[in-house]
């Protein structure tokens, strides 16, 4: 695994919901880890190699709306932390606006902390 704490441009936050991710052709779930404008963590049982492009479906809680935003990504690292369990880092790709709107405003709620 790559130490990013010093090249990351935005902290980090707490994303501990579900996400769908697409992989070769397949649709997979995965537990979110953390998130920002740049990217997300997530644990999955799938062991993907990096560099790989995945496209994400985020589920983004607003109060009583909950919006799911898509988003393609690569992963930039993976590691085993337990045997068939896979924590992986990915960087999105360029977000549009109603993308980095969406994120951005998940992230600027109040009930967040970094955790950076």
């Amino acid at each position: 695994m790559t130490d990013t704490s010093e090249r990351r441009r935005q902290p980090r936050h707490r994303y501990q919901v579900g996400l769908t991710f697409q992989y070769e052709g397949q649709f997979h779930r995965a537990e979110g880890l953390d998130l920002n404008l740049d990217g997300i963590g997530f644990h999955s049982g799938l062991d993907i190699p990096n560099k790989t492009q995945v496209q994400l479906f985020l589920t983004l809680p607003a109060g009583e709306r909950v919006a799911t935003v898509g988003v393609w990504g690569t992963i930039r690292w993976h590691l085993e932390v337990m045997p068939g369990v896979y924590r992986y880092g990915v960087t999105f790709e360029e977000l549009n606006v109603d993308q980095r709107g969406a994120i951005g405003g998940y992230l600027a709620d109040e009930k967040l902390h970094d955790f950076s």
